[in-house]
């Protein structure tokens, strides 16, 4: 590859963006890729609750855990729960000391698919699904929140109307639509200098032509989710991450 002094120079003084919990969840994308069942949303929840409270993300008895660089609030778009799961799940869990208990109310931001299809239908049919995220996502940052978990990504979509991303045209190629609807959320969080969205998203099941030692290749559709992420943690199960 060639490069001219200025790129060089440009990928020479490049630094990567400060960490907000241990050396995973970067300013921009996360993706949490898994089967169903295997703990997405309670990994997304627990990521969004230790940078909620400050305390260590994974922190067990055979584990230290996770460092958090700093306590900021969270929203969590629980598209596929509803207030009775979130009690007997979440708060339960925490009760349990399996999760970290939250001390405020404005530390934890919690959106439904109800509150979703609320604010579609409220706004005019002409304003794209990908605005009225984009104004969320604002608004939400106003009011002091960093990490921005969305459980799963494609309730959203439904809920928002969200139908395509920027840079997709007709007859382009799977990956390449994948790559760029990653690379919208990304740049959108990257925007924002500290801001975190973190993203779940069911593995492939049953397709011919996969990798089953490659958790990458088991992505929902093609790798191009992964490739366009800042990071991204695939095969979860049983508490294991694997961060590709």
């Amino acid at each position: 590859m060639v490069c001219s002094s200025s790129t060089s120079n440009e990928v020479r003084s490049s630094r990567t963006p400060e960490a907000i919990i241990g050396d995973f969840l970067f300013p921009g994308v996360t993706m949490l890729s898994a089967k169903m069942k295997e703990g997405k949303s309670f990994l997304a929840m627990q990521l969004a609750l230790s940078a909620a409270t400050g305390t260590k993300f994974l922190n067990g008895n055979r584990f230290e855990g996770y460092s958090v660089k700093a306590k900021v609030p969270a929203v969590i778009i629980a598209g596929e729960d509803t207030k009775g799961d979130i009690a007997s799940r979440f708060l339960g869990s925490m009760a349990a000391g399996h999760l970290p208990q939250i001390e405020h109310s404005n530390d934890i931001k919690l959106v439904f698919n109800d509150d979703l299809d609320k604010i579609r239908t409220s706004a005019s049919d002409r304003i794209p699904g990908l605005a009225l995220f984009e104004s969320l996502v604002e608004r939400w940052y106003k009011e002091g929140y960093r990490i921005i978990a969305i459980d799963p990504l494609r309730v959203l979509e439904a809920a928002l109307g969200i139908v395509e991303y920027p840079g997709v045209i007709n007859g382009m190629n799977m990956h390449a639509r994948d790559f760029l609807t990653t690379r919208y959320y990304t740049k959108l969080g990257q925007s924002y200098e500290d801001l975190s969205i973190i993203i779940s998203m069911h593995h492939g099941k049953n397709k011919k032509g996969q990798d089953a030692d490659d958790p990458g290749d088991m992505i929902a559709g093609t790798t191009g989710f992964g490739a366009g992420a800042v990071a991204f943690c695939s095969g979860i199960r049983k508490g294991a991450i694997s961060s590709q």
